[in-house]
């Protein structure tokens, strides 16, 4: 799944309502959904103005495994900005394993410090980068 996928607005239906032609648990919009553009932003407008009814999940929350990102960024309190290659993932408990002893654990650090999908070609230039320096 590409990053953009990834950061897209996502709500899960965790109380009825009427008119409600979808279940309790339901994520929108999901992949079956075959609205136009208009439509699924008509649809995240209602979404987030009834908070009681749809909860906002996160870009990870209700994934499956083959879903998840290789690699992920987080942006530091100094600005700087680390990238890691994930090898496994643990979605029981939401972490990237980086290797047998290190991981990414993506319910620890919350808003402005939260990890988000990078693609392999931000985690090679920053590679680069990071030897460029260390020469």
């Amino acid at each position: 799944m590409s990053k953009e996928d990834l950061l897209k607005e996502r709500f899960v239906i965790i109380a009825d309502y009427p008119g409600n032609n979808r279940m309790e648990g339901e994520i929108i919009p999901s992949p079956i959904d075959s609205y136009s553009q208009d439509e699924i932003s008509a649809l995240i407008f209602t979404c987030k103005n009834f908070p009681k009814i749809f909860k906002k999940l996160e870009w990870y929350e209700e994934r499956k495994v083959e879903d998840m990102p290789k690699y992920l960024k987080q942006i530091l309190d100094d600005g700087k900005t680390t990238y890691e290659k994930i090898i496994s993932w643990n979605m029981k408990y939401l972490i990237g394993m980086i290797d047998d002893r290190y991981c990414c654990d993506l319910m620890l650090w919350k808003g402005k410090y939260q990890y988000q999908p990078a693609t392999e070609e931000e985690y090679l230039s920053n590679l680069a980068q990071l030897e460029g320096v260390n020469k």
